[in-house]
């Protein structure tokens, strides 16, 4: 068992891969099959000791965390996840956002960001929220997934569904950021 869960980390670290239920196995194999002789003396082989569950969960929400700063600069632009802590902070909401809803959900197959970001879109229409509408129409038109006119379309669509007042907020947001996107473009 010893010689397979080091085989399973070896693989792990050449691969780059993060195992850290492996790795509490093993932090815990001593005590589990450790065997004494008569005399007291240890007869297990010697093995490094492994890293404890506590650092092994530590390093995959580190590696989680980064990857979701990846995730978020793939949805909303480069450069858009340095407005978040560059390791996590403690504080949950925070480390949640990048490490769950950006590496864990935005992330996941089956949708593209395309799709997620309208889904996103229509969500923030129904809250009336114009700066949380031009973010997600921004990382929209930054990537080249959507068009100004797309956009445009999105906001009067979201009106029959929303109602008028909250359209025009999400309006407001989506015209925001078509104005700040086309100033980019003209530098």
């Amino acid at each position: 068992m010893a010689k397979d869960l080091a085989a399973a980390r070896d693989l792990a670290a050449t691969l780059g891969v993060d195992i850290p239920l492996v790795e509490a196995t093993q932090a815990g194999i001593r005590q589990t099959l450790q065997r004494e002789d008569e005399s007291g003396a240890d007869d297990s082989p010697d093995e490094p000791q492994a890293a404890a569950p506590e650092e092994a969960a530590a390093r995959g929400q580190e590696r989680l965390h980064r990857f979701g700063l990846q995730m978020m600069d793939a949805a909303y632009g480069p450069g858009f996840s340095t407005q978040m802590p560059a390791e996590p902070s403690g504080d949950p909401f925070i480390d949640e956002t990048t490490s769950y809803l950006f590496a864990q959900v935005w992330s996941r197959p089956g949708l593209s960001v395309r799709d997620r970001r309208l889904l996103t879109l229509g969500v923030a229409a129904t809250v009336g929220r114009p700066e949380l509408i031009q973010i997600i129409a921004r990382g929209g038109l930054t990537n080249d997934e959507l068009t100004p006119e797309q956009l445009r379309e999105a906001a009067l669509h979201l009106a029959a569904y929303t109602g008028w007042c909250k359209a025009t907020a999400a309006h407001a947001g989506i015209t925001a950021a078509i104005s700040e996107h086309t100033q980019q473009e003209t530098k």
